[in-house]
């Protein structure tokens, strides 16, 4: 039979740490529950506060709830022949007293504790697809720029409604709805784990939900744009690596993170690029035309470890000031059943995106087939293929002045 008792450590002293004393079969355990409390209110007959301190009846309910922690411990343990011993209890007593956080996971901070995930995480015991990584990675490093902003290193207990109200307002300075949303669901994918891992008990999380859906800006260069942005010249090798990056984008359609890798890890060989599709784990056989190679061959040069998207479109979006692109997109927002007109200057638009979707509509509209595209684009379905076309910017007078000819 396992018993409970606690009695305060100096009974001297105007304010006494509580002490825990658990004893069962010839054993004993001793420890501070991290609690401390007046001498004058403690009850020293009963072993509990008195019931004329005035949080009496939460301080001994919280006692209490130890002692039945531990009897549901002992309790199961014996039923199972599990062995008890005094290491074992003082493990349970501390998971308890840190309302079951374990004691080594205790004050780890939540980027650190990123790091665990990225390695540990499994979907369905597999692990995690490449371009699946890069999306909780980029979560992680967005809650590393803004421990910086910040100046502190983020708790567990840290993530509030107040933390989620900041952290989003955070990642719109330099992040599209999609991407904040996508963000905001991989935070929550993280801390679910980590409080199974038990790194935490706040729940706070949970109620964390995407952002209301942001106007949809879809636009592709103009063929005015792309001879500005392939005429600029520039001496800054981040602005020269994300104009190069764009015009490659834009000659030859791969998802951005296909062609970091084809910068990063394969060689070049003649005019055709093999490399591993990342989101359809396939291997790539592609003939490009020679200055896109050369293009490509000048950015495996300027490439620099820690490159992200994010860092991209950030120089993107200053060549777009840089040659010009001030024109006016319009949009529309709903909050709620409130419509709002959103407007924004072209090159507050631009992002890797814009080449990808650029190349799928320039060739469609040079009538290239969808097939010889869609080897170039990645893309498996028709569906999820159109959706990267902007039938907006195709020159409609041309193509109705052909249909009799």
């Amino acid at each position: 039979m396992l018993r409970v008792n606690y009695n305060i450590q100096f009974k001297n002293r105007k304010v006494s740490p509580i002490i825990i004393s658990i004893t069962w079969k010839g054993h004993r355990i001793q420890k501070s529950i991290g609690q401390s409390i007046e001498t004058t209110n403690w009850d020293f007959k009963k072993n509990k506060a008195k019931s004329t301190f005035k949080d009496a009846v939460n301080f001994n309910a919280y006692l209490q709830n130890i002692e039945s922690a531990l009897q549901k411990y002992y309790s199961e343990s014996s039923s199972y022949g599990k062995v008890i011993n005094k290491s074992k209890v003082k493990s349970i007593l501390i998971e308890i007293l840190n309302n079951g956080i374990v004691e080594e996971n205790k004050n780890v901070g939540v980027v650190k504790t990123f790091e665990r995930f990225l390695k540990e995480y499994r979907v369905d015991g597999s692990k995690l697809r490449a371009s699946t990584l890069v999306n909780y990675q980029s979560c992680r490093n967005k809650l590393k720029l803004f421990e910086e902003r910040k100046k502190t290193k983020l708790q567990f207990d840290d993530i509030t409604s107040q933390f989620y109200n900041e952290f989003v307002d955070f990642l719109y300075e330099s992040s599209s709805n999609n991407t904040v949303g996508s963000i905001i669901k991989n935070l929550k994918t993280y801390m679910k784990w980590a409080e199974k891992m038990k790194f935490h008990n706040n729940t706070d999380y949970k109620e964390f939900k995407p952002p209301s859906a942001e106007p949809s800006f879809s636009i592709v260069l103009t063929k005015d744009e792309y001879d500005k942005i392939l005429e600029l010249e520039t001496n800054k090798p981040s602005l020269e690596f994300a104009k190069l990056f764009m015009i490659v984008n834009c000659r030859i359609g791969l998802r951005s993170i296909d062609l970091i890798e084809v910068i990063k890890e394969f060689e070049i060989n003649s005019n055709k690029i093999r490399f591993f599709q990342t989101k359809t784990s396939s291997l790539q056989t592609l003939i490009i035309p020679d200055d896109v190679i050369s293009m490509i061959r000048r950015l495996k040069e300027l490439f620099s470890d820690g490159l992200s998207r994010d860092y991209i479109n950030n120089n993107l979006r200053e060549i777009g000031k840089m040659v010009g692109m001030n024109e006016i997109e319009t949009s529309v927002k709903f909050y709620g059943s409130k419509r709002v007109i959103v407007k924004k200057p072209r090159w507050k638009l631009l992002t890797t995106h814009v080449g990808r979707r650029t190349f799928a509509t320039r060739a469609m509209e040079k009538r290239i087939p969808i097939h010889i595209i869609m080897e170039f684009t990645g893309h498996k379905t028709l569906a999820s293929f159109q959706r990267y076309v902007n039938p907006a910017s195709y020159d409609n007078k041309d193509i109705l002045s052909q249909l009799w000819k």
